[in-house]
Parts: C-alpha cells; structure tokens; sequence
C-alpha cells in the first residue's frame, strides 16, 4: 500500500485524488481508497488537519489531492445581528460552524437544529463540502 505522510507545497502534478469528509480530514492515520480505486494510507502528523486542495506525497513521488467530500448540514440564513446571534448560541455549544456572506452551516444534528428552530431562525438541509472556521487556539503558519 502506498503511504502518503508529506504535504507538498509545490504546485505539482495529481497522480491521484480522493474525497474526504471534515472528520476524516481531521485525522493523521486513515486508509482511503483513491480515485483509480487502490487503497492507500495518509500517515501525517498529529494536529495538521488536511485542508481541501492539500497535495500529499509518497515516499515514491507519487501525489494525492485531497477533495471535500460533501455531506449534510443544517444551514441558517441571516444577515447583521441575527446572524450574530445564531453564531452566539452555535459557539456556546462548541458547534464546529461554517461561515458564508449571509449564513452559517453546521453538521446537521436535531437536537441542535430544534434549539435554532426554537430560538426562531429557520433551518434548512443542505448537501455542501464543510469547511468550518478553524477557531481561536488555531496555530498559524
């Protein structure tokens, strides 16, 4: 099996692809089928989640594009102050939350989705890739 364990910062040519989820791109060991169908490994290490576009490399200088894969979430529409207010009672609960011009996304979770309904934002399903703000222990480059 190749083993995938160093990010490259090149712009460099993709001998492979593979689509993950936010949970998977926060690990450091998985085994992933790739986008010609071989199972590979990303080793890399602890505390470096992968970030969509990341290119990895082997040990062998082959390369592999990590893609978001997407999946469901619970998304809230609000603009100035409510949008404010939804990110509040979102971050309270330690909710990992994306951030767009006009909107916030979430993991869908009833539980949560209840207490946004409750507290009278309207939630929708959406099917997106999830890229939530990474937070303020974050460690910068």
């Amino acid at each position: 099996m190749k083993i995938f364990s160093q990010k490259s910062s090149a712009e460099a040519s993709v001998d492979f692809e593979v689509m993950l989820n936010y949970f998977d791109r926060q690990k450091s060991r998985i085994q992933v089928t790739a986008s010609n169908g071989e199972d590979v490994g990303i080793l890399i290490p602890r505390g470096q989640p992968l970030s969509c576009g990341d290119v990895l490399t082997s040990d062998c200088g082959l390369s592999l594009k990590i893609l978001g894969l997407p999946e469901e979430v619970s998304v809230i529409e609000a603009d100035g102050t409510d949008l404010a207010c939804a990110s509040y009672h979102l971050g309270n609960r330690h909710i990992p939350v994306a951030i767009d011009e006009g909107e916030l996304c979430y993991h869908t979770d009833h539980v949560i989705d209840d207490m946004m309904i409750q507290l009278g934002f309207v939630v929708s399903p959406g099917l997106r890739v999830f890229h939530p703000e990474k937070g303020a222990y974050h460690k910068h480059a």
